[in-house]
């Protein structure tokens, strides 16, 4: 069943019978993102703003908005897209975790960093693992006596180092590690 869209709504309006307030109780939300969307859209496109300009214009236009759950998705969506844009930035400098947990504990609260300090915990502690496993795969694929045995060994060394989930990624994240290796050299 395909609900009617605004304009379907608002063409058959009539102001004798139906009030402006179930429109806006059906569709207000709707407006407000569209708004939000048109206004960060128009924001980035301004060429003549700076990058901290710009984050201004955003907060500013946030902090106008009505005091709704419109509003707080808004701003916790900004909140991700700046933690996310943050810790990049602060990772690329060599930030140490607690600094990194300082600047998410600000922006998200002590829980998500923690959880998110965790994260990148299991994310080191992974990529150490991958390593190894590349050295010794390759180690095995380079002495080339048997590749069958080689194989088995292989497989032996993932079942050691990695539980069914990861090894289910372990191809798609060496092409990543091999993609980032070209575009990092």
């Amino acid at each position: 069943m395909q609900l009617p869209n605004k304009n379907k709504i608002s063409l058959i309006y009539d102001s004798s019978t139906l009030t402006s307030q179930p429109l806006q109780h059906f569709f207000g939300a709707e407006d407000d993102y569209d708004n939000y969307s048109i206004e960060m859209v128009r924001i980035d496109q301004n060429k003549q703003m700076s990058d901290v300009q710009k984050q201004a214009a955003r907060q500013d236009y946030i902090s106008r908005l009505p005091d709704n759950a419109t509003k707080t998705n808004i701003m916790q969506q900004a909140n991700i897209s700046e933690l996310m844009t943050r810790t990049e930035q602060m990772k690329a400098r060599g930030a140490t975790p607690e600094e990194l947990y300082n600047m998410r504990r600000e922006l998200v609260g002590a829980p998500a960093a923690e959880r998110l300090a965790q994260v990148d915990q299991e994310d080191a502690n992974f990529d150490q693992r991958f390593t190894q496993y590349e050295t010794q795969k390759n180690r095995l694929l380079s002495q080339g006596d048997d590749a069958a045995q080689a194989q088995i060994q292989i497989n032996q060394l993932e079942q050691q180092l990695f539980n069914d989930t990861e090894r289910k990624r372990l191809d798609g994240y060496a092409a990543l590690q091999r993609q980032q290796a070209v575009n990092n050299p």
